[in-house]
Parts: structure tokens; sequence; C-alpha cells
């Protein structure tokens, strides 16, 4: 499983608040005010009935502006932003040869503390994701390898 989105940290639906009002992270009160005038008076669905108004965006418009209007809810989101996009800690790390091969789920795996399992896929390797996620608790385990053109490891997951 990947690591945690900013949307899961910050409990949006978007990844970025700054993403919705179209701004730099690094705004002004001043450049954040302008730019939220100018798109609620471009998605108020009361406005610009038939011409566009979408009320979906209109509301995340508004909670955007709530979170980043208030300087302390600014920085506290800002704060769990960054923490979001911070590189994942393991708690592990797993040599890749330690882990067992499901032929079934063709991926690897490891038995995790609460006894589920984690899955390590080569197409997740392959994109160099090295850092996996217990699907039913916080457990993060680096799995380490090297890799090799050695026909005989693909005949034998085979």
């Amino acid at each position: 499983m990947a690591t945690e989105t900013p949307a899961a940290a910050t409990g949006t639906a978007t990844s970025d608040l700054y993403e919705v009002l179209d701004v730099e992270r690094g705004a002004t009160q001043a450049e954040l005010r302008q730019r939220y005038r100018e798109l609620a008076l471009e998605l108020h669905p009361d406005k610009n009935v038939g011409q566009g108004g979408d009320a979906t965006r209109f509301v995340a418009l508004q909670e955007a502006w709530a979170v980043l209007s208030d300087e302390a809810e600014r920085r506290a989101y800002d704060a769990r932003l960054q923490a979001a996009e911070a590189p994942a800690a393991a708690a592990a790390e797993i040599d890749i040869d330690d882990l067992a091969w499901d032929g079934v789920a063709k991926s690897f795996v490891h038995t995790c503390r609460c006894s589920d399992m984690v899955h390590v896929t080569e197409a997740d390797l392959d994109k160099g994701c090295e850092i996996f996620e217990c699907p039913s608790c916080s457990l993060r385990i680096r799995v380490v390898f090297q890799v090799s053109n050695d026909q005989e490891d693909d005949d034998e997951r085979e």
C-alpha cells in the first residue's frame, strides 16, 4: 500500500487547498482573498445560473477559504500537508529474500504484527516503491533488494 496522501492527512476531498484556490503555497493573505473573491463570483451557483456555476467546486472553495483565511488554521494545515509529503518512516527493513512468495497473489508477502499480510508486488518494486504499509495497522516496512538479471529467480517463482 502506498504512503498516506495529503488528502488523507488533512481530511479534505482534495489533496491541496491551495490548488482549490489556484494559488501558490506561499501566497499572501491579500492574494488568497483576491483569488477567493474571483473564484466565488465565477463559481457561485446563484450568480451564474446556467452559465457554469458549479456548486460542488463552490463548496470546496468555501472549505479551502475557511482554513486558509485563518492564520492559525493555515499554519496547522501547512504543517499537516508538510508531514504528509515527507518521506515515510519504516518500522523495519526487511530483505526481499526473507519474504515469502505468494504464487496466487503473485506478490511477496510479510506477516505483520497484527497478523494481516503486507503484499509487495514486483510492479511496485519496478516503480521504485520500497516502503509498504499494512492494510490493517500503521506498520510500514522498507523492502531492501538488489536488482539482478538472474533468470533462475524468475523461474523459481513461476
